[in-house]
């Protein structure tokens, strides 16, 4: 079973397809919308970042937000508030434990210190 887009049906209708659907309760949309919402960033992950699947990840964010009740503005907003109080991802800091000696954490904590010295 997959969860599919609203026109996805018509389309296969239109190709000769009578597909078998099942229309989800409130709950179930909600529970199969976070399992989209794990597939498309795996598939984002993988596929380099394309522009489609970046579309798709957010069609999927924009359905789990309205199914939950809020509003996208809400949560840009949130997000907006949480960036100037927080900052953003845009350095890539990465916290280790200080403990950590994995060769991942050695280099981060090179990188960053170096970043900070420039």
């Amino acid at each position: 079973m997959k969860l599919i887009r609203d026109l996805i049906p018509e389309d296969m209708h239109k190709r000769g397809y009578q597909p078998a659907l099942v229309i989800l309760s409130p709950s179930g949309r909600l529970e199969w919308l976070l399992e989209k919402l794990v597939e498309e960033a795996a598939e984002t992950k993988s596929d380099g970042g394309s522009l489609e699947e970046c579309a798709d990840v957010y069609e999927t964010l924009r359905s789990v937000v309205e199914a939950r009740g809020m509003k996208m503005e809400d949560i840009i907003a949130r997000a907006d508030a949480k960036a100037a109080k927080y900052g953003r991802f845009e350095k890539g800091l990465l916290w280790t434990n200080a403990d950590d000696d994995s060769p991942e954490a050695q280099v981060a904590r090179i990188s960053y210190k170096q970043e900070r010295e420039s």
